[in-house]
């Protein structure tokens, strides 16, 4: 009897077995995007009206971003997702791609990605982080190589073989206005990772409380981000709207409302993405 208490004892101080009913499990969660602007949902070759500091008309025709390191924040601290593996996530990456490669749209296809699945150690969450844009270590890949997610040219920069993390494309007036978020002063042009930081990484890490997995939707709205920009107007010898490089004026105000700083502007509060 004797023999047998002191085995009970030791049992209760062990972590449970795996194929006990007390063992920690894992909850499947999806984790629902959408892609507005001004309040309205996106949609290629629709017009949406005051825009940007000069109220303009603008027609929209790309919306996309990748997102990795995504995390859930519960009472117990933050965990990471797994995400699960297929054509729009992959390795830790996944594409939030919402354009439907119809009329208006811009190298594009009919397949959409709105939603990222994984699964996180069962419990109740109530917010969420995770990054915009491709780990460093993927960033220098050769797309026509990669496999899904990144192996999409449109997310692509040929210049600088790296990827745009943010992909939003609309036009005033028949002239492009274009938000291409990616790593700059990186230090080669090859399809080699760098063997050092980029000077800019431009890789925004987003906290957003609030957040239920399966109840809650993140809404990304570019208009807060276009708020004080002139998109009817680009500056002479530079890129449609914002695409990066360094020097761009159209940037200066952008940047800072993706959390991001810009040259000498420093980061702002994001301006992306809020949750519903």
């Amino acid at each position: 009897m004797l023999v047998l208490g002191g085995c009970g004892d030791d049992a209760a101080h062990e972590p449970p077995d795996a194929s006990t009913p007390d063992a920690p499990s894992t909850l499947a969660v999806t984790i629902d995007f959408a892609a507005k602007i001004g309040g309205e949902a996106f949609a290629c070759g629709q017009t949406y009206d005051a825009i940007g500091s000069a109220g303009s008309a603008y027609v929209a025709s790309d919306f996309r971003f990748y997102v990795h390191d995504v995390r859930l924040v519960g009472d117990g601290g933050t965990f990471a997702v797994e995400l699960d593996e297929g054509p729009f996530q992959a390795g830790g990456v996944a594409l939030l791609d919402f354009e439907t490669g119809g009329a208006g749209c811009q190298m594009g296809s009919t397949s959409t990605h709105t939603a990222i699945t994984g699964t996180v150690p069962a419990g109740t969450y109530t917010g969420i982080v995770f990054k915009v844009g491709v780990p460093f270590a993927q960033n220098h890949l050769d797309v026509a190589a990669a496999n899904p997610p990144l192996d999409v040219p449109a997310m692509y920069w040929a210049w600088s073989s790296g990827y745009k993390f943010v992909k939003i494309d609309g036009a005033v007036g028949g002239a492009g206005f274009n938000l291409h978020v990616g790593s700059t002063g990186c230090g080669t042009t090859g399809t080699t990772p760098p063997g050092a930081p980029c000077a800019s990484p431009n890789v925004a890490e987003i906290e957003l409380a609030g957040f239920s997995p399966g109840t809650s939707v993140i809404v990304a709205d570019i208009a807060p981000v276009l708020a004080d920009v002139d998109v009817s107007v680009n500056t002479a010898d530079t890129a449609p709207g914002c695409m990066s490089f360094p020097g761009d004026p159209e940037c200066v105000t952008i940047f800072p409302k993706l959390g991001l700083p810009y040259g000498d502007t420093p980061a702002g509060a994001q301006r992306l993405f809020t949750v519903e």
